[in-house]
């Protein structure tokens, strides 16, 4: 059975779900606050993993970094392609796996973002993505890493079997989930687009805070920094998203 983060009909199917205009458009002011965050200079080095279609990837390269873009899915590193030749920006776009991708001490950074970070059902699969950041890191280089807090996500679903999320045009989801204390609770997505109708079984797992900063020093990474955004507002235990920034 194919693992749902292979899953070409997940990700093709729920692109603008995903990934909705507004989201779009808030990619300028992540990258712009990013680059603070991460004291980047101009001309900085990025990997961008995974960069689904690529709305980081380009603003990056409008930035003036020199981007490097990978993702697993052929049609987003298209669609990346695409935007950036009609935008004439020069990004590289990279059809790999976070598990495999490594080039030995070639970024100033690496951006891993949109809770991008705990789809494998081995914890150790985890462990190798930081172990690849950490070797395609500069000396001095940094990782960020955006997800949502393991708090609040098992918040959301306390007492709850099933969510309705809000719909995106023709789109609508409903998210089932089994009763689980574990940071992995196994869901099921019942998609309905345009009268189609669609199930996709995942799971994603939770990191608290603290778990996430030990697996980045155990991966080689001497400082973590964790905050509530990309702003760089203090983190706190009511937070319901989380930047951690870890520096090789």
């Amino acid at each position: 059975m194919t693992h749902w983060y292979k899953n070409k009909n997940f990700w093709r199917d729920l692109e603008s779900f995903l990934f909705p205009r507004p989201l779009w458009d808030r990619a300028f002011s992540e990258v712009q606050q990013g680059l603070i965050l991460l004291q980047l200079p101009r001309g900085a080095r990025i990997l961008d993993l995974p960069s689904g279609p690529g709305r980081h990837a380009l603003e990056f390269a409008r930035w003036g970094c020199r981007v490097t873009a990978v993702d697993l899915m052929p049609f987003y590193i298209e669609g990346g392609q695409d935007r950036a030749r009609k935008a004439g920006l020069q990004i590289e776009f990279v059809q790999d796996d976070m598990r495999t991708f490594v080039r030995p001490a070639e970024f100033d950074a690496v951006w891993n973002y949109y809770s991008s970070f705990g789809y494998f059902d081995d914890p150790a699969d985890d462990e190798v993505v930081l172990q690849n950041f950490h070797r395609s890191l500069k000396k001095g280089g940094k990782v960020l890493i955006e997800t949502i807090s393991r708090k609040h996500a098992l918040e959301v679903w306390e007492g709850k079997e099933r969510i309705d999320l809000p719909a995106v045009d023709d789109i609508a989801v409903t998210v089932e989930r089994e009763a689980s204390d574990e940071n992995t609770p196994p869901m099921r997505w019942n998609v309905n687009k345009g009268g189609k109708i669609s199930s996709f079984n995942m799971v994603h797992r939770y990191y608290s805070a603290d778990a996430i900063s030990s697996l980045l020093r155990k991966t080689g990474f001497v400082t973590v920094e964790t905050f509530e955004d990309i702003y760089g507002t203090p983190y706190t235990s009511e937070s319901e998203r989380r930047v951690v920034v870890g520096e090789k």
